[in-house]
């Protein structure tokens, strides 16, 4: 008896080889433990960024022991910056990317979930703010599935000359004409008094500048529509049309447009990502261009004794049913633990220690900003920036109208066809149906 079973048990063994052989059954590999030190950090996110977080990596060898070496890579192309990450072997224990490829990284599993990482650890979603952790590392929207944490966020915000908002002159013009104190803009409106009323081009004076190229245009022009109560895309089925090429949105692009004739000349032909140049100068008297902007701005203006600048959060806009709205879009970098990584335990330290309040801090004192909510909220961080005080509420109403692995060539499509309504070659209706519909041709319609 005890030999038939044995002969059974061979016969079983003996199929289910063949059976595994035959490539029946898939099994995951899952990358092997590996026992050194070392952790290795992939960089597909703003230069800036990379070395500011080099930087600080030093106090951390000191105290662990452990070294970090950091491969960074250009972010420009989509798809081409990440095929390196389909070498299982490449391995990278941490990758920093832009916030708008964490759908795309996740979707094609380049990063793994955190969810199990921040169960029962002092890292965990108490703190962060809500909203701003789910716009950098929630896949699919809605989900909270967790698949980044936000590295060094970002958004748009406007600088402003102090000299001429303080001038009692230009104060008693203003009032006398719009009847109301000149000062930061509440309101889309009131931005567009201010800039219509700086606007003097034969004294080479112009009153808004917008960030440089299709894609800084489109994206303050995102946040218009937002704050006029527009919507990009069905939530559940990823379709535009209707909701894209809206009444809302459409009346916030006319805005929009009208409000780029009082903007420095040739907006889309610009060399400048964004323009501090303009701002410093003295050529505009507004600059739309994201935070992470700020720190080059006000260096700069320090060396050239420069010292008059405000800063604040995009204004926004009282909706049709009298409700006052006020929307940005999130930028920045979101960072995640690589799927390839045989050190993912190692990397999650790594993370902990990045999240810290000291580390967030001397992150902020360094020029990035804290993804930490309780760092945001220190007396000391708001003395760190002269634009520090104003960006978490910024932060606070951002959100990504897009969130789909397809977000970039989405939003390409979504960039050019405002630049086409800023240009005058497409009538903002005409823009923002070309728009819905190729986007809903090219991904959402078979």
């Amino acid at each position: 008896m005890i030999s038939l079973e044995i002969k059974k048990a061979g016969f079983i063994l003996f199929f289910l080889f063949i059976f595994l052989s035959c490539g029946c059954i898939s099994v995951q590999k899952e990358p092997l433990p590996d026992m050194s030190r070392d952790i290795t950090v992939l960089c597909a996110g703003d230069n800036q960024t990379c070395n500011r977080f080099l930087s600080l990596i030093p106090s951390y060898t000191e105290k662990t022991g452990i070294t970090v070496e950091i491969v960074t890579t250009e972010k420009e192309s989509f798809g081409v910056e990440f095929s390196i990450l389909e070498d299982e072997s490449a391995g990278y224990d941490l990758i920093i990317m832009n916030q708008s490829d964490m759908a795309f990284l996740a979707k094609k599993g380049y990063i793994c979930r955190l969810d199990g990482f921040m169960d029962g650890s002092d890292l965990n979603r108490t703190l962060f703010e809500w909203p701003p952790l789910m716009q950098y590392g929630e896949y699919p929207a809605g989900s909270s599935q967790l698949y980044a944490l936000p590295f060094d966020p970002d958004v748009l915000g406007i600088v402003y000359r102090q000299d001429l908002f303080s001038d009692p002159d230009e104060q008693r013009a203003f009032i006398n004409k719009y009847g109301y104190d000149l000062d930061k803009p509440g309101t889309y409106q009131n931005l567009s008094d201010i800039a219509e009323f700086f606007t003097r081009p034969k004294d080479g004076l112009y009153g808004i500048a917008f960030p440089g190229s299709e894609e800084g245009i489109s994206l303050f022009a995102g946040c218009v529509l937002l704050s006029f109560g527009g919507e990009f895309m069905d939530p559940i089925t990823g379709r535009t049309e209707g909701i894209l090429d809206s009444l809302q949105n459409e009346k916030a692009l006319h805005y929009f447009s009208n409000l780029s004739s009082n903007s420095l000349p040739d907006i889309l032909s610009s060399d400048e990502a964004y323009p501090i140049e303009p701002i410093l100068s003295g050529d505009v008297v507004m600059a739309v261009m994201p935070f992470s902007s700020f720190e080059s701005l006000v260096s700069s203006a320090k060396n050239t004794n420069q010292t008059g600048f405000m800063f604040s959060s995009l204004p926004g806009e009282y909706t049709g049913k009298g409700s006052f709205q006020r929307r940005g879009i999130v930028l920045g970098e979101s960072i995640g633990i690589g799927m390839n990584s045989g050190k993912k335990d190692a990397a999650w330290e790594l993370l902990r220690w990045f999240y810290l309040p000291d580390t967030q801090f001397s992150w902020a004192v360094a020029g990035g900003q804290p993804a930490r909510e309780s760092v945001q909220d220190m007396p000391a961080y708001y003395m760190a920036n002269p634009y520090n005080f104003c960006f978490p509420t910024s932060l606070r109403i951002a959100q990504d109208p897009w969130r789909t692995f397809n977000e970039k060539e989405i939003s390409s499509i979504f960039s050019f066809s405002i630049s086409k309504a800023v240009s005058g070659a497409l009538e903002p209706k005409e823009a923002l149906m070309h728009a819905a519909k190729e986007i809903d041709t090219s991904f959402y319609l078979s």
